[in-house]
């Protein structure tokens, strides 16, 4: 006989974030007649969509992550349990549209040696604790976009603001702005420990004017 597969898993929460939604539930009650061994999430854009299962491994964790596509669309989710005799009945169902948090980068000034960058939260979204925009940098228009020692809390609403000075701030390893380099500068938000991951970042954005082929030569401090 293959036994007893579990009951449904109870669905409690969702928490909405940039391209990915948290998913939580809870164990049922009675596990089957063996132990469970993995939980099976599936999601649907649109409440005509068709279910297809989220790609979070083999785990007895009760939260998953699922990345989405943050254009407006809601989706929906559920859960099954899975034992040895095979998928127990599906959880009941929670939905929610995603946000797009992509920061807008804004102004930029300073010419004494010390960069200022501005930026917009999008309006009406909460962001998880500990989440930060990190700055990053690209050296003379070539390579790969650095991460600098510069981060700011996301909490909060309106103009964010960070500064970079020369010959004090760094990028990559441990290497300082300097006064002959070009510089474009970046903004993404990192979420660390999102929902049991390891972490998550947004793309890099950027200004298309202001943020861009900034050189600290000819400043106070690169006299």
């Amino acid at each position: 006989q293959p036994g007893d597969t579990p009951d449904a898993p109870t669905l409690v929460s969702l928490t909405l974030f940039h391209q990915v939604i948290g998913i939580d539930w809870r164990e049922p009650t009675y596990e089957g007649s063996s132990p469970i061994t993995d939980f099976v999430v599936q999601s649907r854009a649109g409440s005509a969509g068709t279910w297809e299962t989220v790609n979070e491994g083999v785990s007895t964790t009760t939260v998953a992550s699922a990345w989405v596509i943050p254009n407006g669309t809601e989706y929906f989710f559920r859960v099954a349990a899975v034992n040895s005799a095979g998928p127990g009945p599906w959880s009941n169902e929670l939905s929610g549209v995603p946000y797009n948090l992509d920061p807008e980068p804004a102004d930029a000034n300073g010419n004494q040696g010390t960069r200022y960058l501005y930026w917009y939260k999008p309006a009406g979204v909460t962001t998880p604790g500990n989440t930060i925009y990190q700055l990053g940098v690209l050296v003379n228009d070539s390579g790969n976009i650095e991460v600098t020692n510069k981060s700011v809390s996301t909490d909060g609403s309106g103009t964010f603001s960070e500064s970079l000075m020369v010959n004090k701030d760094s990028y990559a390893s441990g290497t300082l702005l300097n006064c002959t380099d070009s510089y474009d500068f970046y903004l993404r938000i990192y979420a660390p420990n999102f929902f049991g991951s390891p972490g998550f970042v947004t793309d890099w954005v950027t200004h298309p004017v202001e943020w861009q082929n900034y050189t600290y030569s000819g400043t106070n401090d690169c006299q």
